[in-house]
């Protein structure tokens, strides 16, 4: 079932890489502050392993397109992962996905530069801990303000401080 639209404006989706027995805990850190700010989380873990687009991506990607939340996010947290989630994202927007893209973890904030000049389905990158940064893009998306000036935010074309 897809969210209304009223809800749609509230939802975000966390897609972290899915370990035997283990969940990312950082997605876990990232929901609760989202959650805090009033925002409609769900952490979605897959195997990005594989470098065919599995049906298990096909599948959520599926349910994202179906959900249409403000935010996706990728935790990318090695170079292993990286090639998944960048196939994931690309595959959100060819079909359709209209929110924004970010990605974090620590392959994504060391490359970040990199993978913003490369990728162009991906909106931006969050540097280090994402708890404050995230939490400021969602609310300045949901309420329609320019995210330009987010500390931990790092954008296509925005010159980072120091």
């Amino acid at each position: 079932m897809c969210f209304k639209k009223t809800e749609e404006n509230r939802k975000v989706i966390l897609v972290g890489e899915r370990y035997k027995n283990i969940n990312d805990l950082s997605l876990g850190y990232l929901k609760g502050a989202l959650e805090l700010a009033d925002a409609i989380v769900e952490n979605i873990y897959i195997n990005t392993r594989d470098k065919m687009l599995t049906d298990e991506i096909l599948t959520v990607v599926d349910f994202v397109i179906c959900k249409q939340p403000l935010i996706v996010g990728f935790s990318m947290n090695n170079c292993n992962s990286a090639s998944g989630f960048l196939q994931f994202a690309r595959l959100l927007k060819k079909r359709g996905y209209k929110g924004h893209i970010t990605a974090g973890g620590e392959f994504a904030t060391l490359a970040r530069q990199w993978l913003l000049s490369k990728y162009e389905w991906i909106d931006s990158v969050l540097k280090f801990a994402g708890e404050v940064p995230l939490t400021g893009l969602y609310r300045r998306l949901k309420d329609g303000i320019p995210i330009d000036k987010i500390a931990g935010l790092t954008l296509r074309g925005v010159v980072e401080g120091s």
